[in-house]
């Protein structure tokens, strides 16, 4: 058995709510009991005029198989896929929401993908609008570090109102931790 570096949160960003919690790493991944979460392989997320309405995610389990966690919010919107390609993984998150004191909303994201071949980190294409305009009403985010699931909340309309990331803690040795 190898010990795996720390492995933290993120600060959930968006509208943060105790409404409909949901968290990827305990509900698919059985954490902390087991750690079945592998990988993260794509993130599919729904994007509406104004706001991030929802997220999937493909995982990578230690078994070697995939699994889809359920979808985390509405498929309501244009469809996006980020995909990490072989030797790569996510490493990064980033966007902005609006800074709206009250129910700030999710208005765009991007990730970070490394690639341990070639040492390179190309962000993906953003998904969501700046919502009136760039730098207006907006406020940007970004947590570093590899991601291993995500976690967050949904409205009662089922939107996505929160996401956070687990990650392992900055400064601890990560990368190829998935090659056993």
């Amino acid at each position: 058995m190898s010990l795996l570096p720390a492995l933290i949160t993120s600060k959930a960003v968006g509208n943060v709510t105790a409404l409909n919690n949901w968290d990827d790493n305990v509900q698919v991944g059985l954490w902390p009991a087991r750690e079945n979460i592998q990988q993260i392989l794509s993130v599919t997320l729904w994007v509406g005029a104004n706001q991030i309405n929802g997220i999937q995610t493909r995982y990578m389990m230690t078994n070697n198989s995939p699994q889809d966690s359920p979808v985390r919010g509405q498929q309501n919107g244009t469809q996006h896929v980020i995909t990490a390609g072989a030797n790569q993984f996510f490493v990064g998150i980033y966007g902005s929401r609006d800074n709206d004191p009250d129910t700030p909303t999710l208005r765009r994201l991007g990730f970070l993908l490394y690639d341990q071949n070639k040492g390179d980190v190309t962000p993906s294409a953003f998904a969501g609008t700046f919502p009136p305009g760039p730098g207006t009403n907006t406020v940007g985010f970004t947590s570093l570090g590899l991601i291993v699931a995500f976690s967050g909340t949904t409205s009662a309309t089922n939107n996505l109102d929160t996401l956070s990331v687990y990650k392992f803690q900055a400064g601890q040795e990560a990368v190829g931790v998935f090659n056993n």
